[in-house]
């Protein structure tokens, strides 16, 4: 894990399993493709909950096995609890949503609006990667909350708010290599 981490440690994915274990306790594990496609994982931990002290612990303790040595960049679902302790122990660390767990939640949130043929997970998931410009990007959100009658839909307007955390098009500032990880589960 340590020469893994060495070697591919520059973009990281935080994924927290749910009531895998007999417990029901989260699971933390920390990955990325090798160059391969194959993947790595540079740690796991088994959390008692999801507090920021318990991701503080997590960071703090990833970091110490890893000599201190921080990733460019982690993605992670949209836990406030472990955007809080990443911001406090890897302050210099690029924080972005997956859009694999966007997705995923997106599903789950508006699953009224993939009924009868429509074509809604397709089009939500061009405006998360297909645009360059942000200004492409902004134009096919527009057209996607009026073509589906979604201008005051909770769950969409909150995505929008995070969109400096998601969507490809954003993520100009940082290294995020092979940031597709997720999206091929």
């Amino acid at each position: 894990m340590l020469f893994e981490y060495h070697c591919f440690g520059d973009v990281v994915s935080l994924d927290i399993t749910h009531c895998t274990n007999g417990d029901h306790r989260p699971l933390g594990i920390f990955s990325r493709f090798n160059h391969y496609r194959g993947w790595v994982i540079f740690e796991a931990a088994l959390l008692y909950d999801e507090t920021i002290e318990s991701f503080k612990w997590l960071f703090q303790t990833f970091l110490q096995a890893h000599n201190q040595k921080n990733s460019q960049t982690v993605f992670t679902d949209q836990d406030q609890a472990m955007k809080r302790a990443l911001e406090e122990i890897m302050p210099l660390t690029k924080h972005y949503l997956c859009t694999w767990h966007i997705m995923r939640n997106g599903v789950k949130h508006l699953k009224n609006l993939m009924k009868d043929g429509s074509h809604f997970l397709r089009d939500f998931k061009k405006c998360m990667h297909d645009y360059e410009e942000e200004i492409d990007f902004e134009n096919s959100w527009r057209d996607l909350l009026v073509k589906y009658n979604v201008e005051g839909n909770t769950w969409l307007n909150s995505i929008y708010q995070k969109k400096r955390e998601m969507g490809s098009i954003l993520y100009e500032e940082c290294f995020y290599a092979w940031h597709e990880e997720h999206t091929t589960k």
